[in-house]
């Protein structure tokens, strides 16, 4: 667009040396540059950083500091990218992308998005922050690779934004943040994962922002034990509620409920949230006790999303589900 400061796109396949800074200008109110960087295997390393793993020593390093330097608004790092009237078309090209700096060197800008089509880690001490004055754009985030497989992760002081994929058979895909890894953002935070999403990391929130978490599988409630999938136990799910002004949760599965699950219980007092939850179903499941037990959601908006159109079978049981709304919306798929 006319008044934006434009793009930059690197290809490497071996190194990749970055020095200096963009000289690029934007008018007021248009959006600084952006940067895209595409290699078979990335990583985001800096001297007081995790090591590699042996497997991962061919893969393209990338000096954060030196990126930092850059000064872009927005960093893709594993693919390309191309802008629709929706938001943006992405094409993954790498397999993996490691995140291995330190807090130190946290690798920060107004929008850093990180795409893979095996694995996206960010090991222990990492930190991505999404910092500064610039605009990223809204919009959906449309990966166009053939086989939808795969993991993003994006850090925003801008609004969410939501992944759409072509055909997921969730064979591949993980994402893993690492414990004493560090995500920050003001606007939106979206871990995206078609196989499996694993979070032990921090993930620093301004009350109210943004948070959009997906994975094959999501559970929710008496959890223990559950070693596959993305799961929240009770206090962990009140604390996503809590935190939050627009969650949004994406099972490329089901979303599973352990036993009783009381969202409004959760929230202790706090605002509910903007809740998307999209999946081929929702899930009473028996709990600790070996009982299915009743579920009771709350949000501002409620939204269920069934992308999918597949109708799963009703389970056995006489748990109840309740959703508490100031407005109950249904988007795309089928419901029974």
């Amino acid at each position: 667009m006319a008044g934006d400061a434009g793009r930059v796109v690197f290809n490497a396949n071996q190194s990749l040396l970055l020095a200096g800074s963009l000289a690029a200008q934007r008018a007021a109110g248009f959006r600084g540059a952006e940067v895209d960087i595409a290699s078979r295997k990335l990583a985001l390393v800096s001297p007081g950083g995790a090591a590699l793993a042996a497997a991962d020593a061919d893969a393209v390093r990338l000096d954060v500091a030196a990126l930092n330097s850059l000064g872009a608004d927005s960093y893709l790092i594993g693919g390309t990218r191309s802008i629709t009237d929706q938001g943006l078309d992405v094409n993954v090209v790498a397999e993996r992308v490691i995140v291995a700096n330190d807090a130190q060197n946290a690798f920060t800008a107004p929008e850093i998005v990180l795409a893979a089509t095996q694995q996206v880690l960010v090991q222990g001490g990492s930190a991505i922050s999404a910092g500064g004055a610039g605009t990223s754009r809204a919009g959906d985030i449309n990966i166009t690779n053939s086989d939808g497989d795969g993991a993003l992760l994006r850090v925003a002081n801008g609004p969410q934004a939501d992944v759409t994929r072509k055909v997921v058979s969730g064979t591949q895909g993980g994402l893993t943040i690492e414990a004493n890894a560090v995500l920050s953002a003001g606007g939106a935070i979206n871990l995206d994962a078609t196989r499996e999403t694993k979070l032990s990391g921090t993930l620093n929130l301004v009350p109210g922002a943004g948070l959009a978490l997906a994975s094959g599988s999501i559970g929710v409630g008496d959890v223990q034990g559950l070693s596959q999938g993305l799961n929240f136990d009770q206090t962990a799910f009140g604390a996503l509620l809590a935190r939050t002004g627009d969650l949004r949760l994406t099972s490329y599965g089901t979303i599973d409920f352990y036993g009783k699950v009381d969202g409004q219980a959760l929230l202790a007092g706090n605002a509910a949230p903007d809740l998307r939850l999209r999946a081929t179903g929702l899930a009473g499941l028996a709990g600790a006790n070996g009982a299915i037990a009743d579920v009771t959601l709350s949000g501002n908006r409620v939204t269920l999303s069934n992308p999918t159109g597949t109708v799963l079978a009703p389970l056995a049981g006489n748990g109840k589900l309740t959703i508490l709304a100031q407005e109950l919306r249904t988007g795309d798929g089928q419901f029974a």
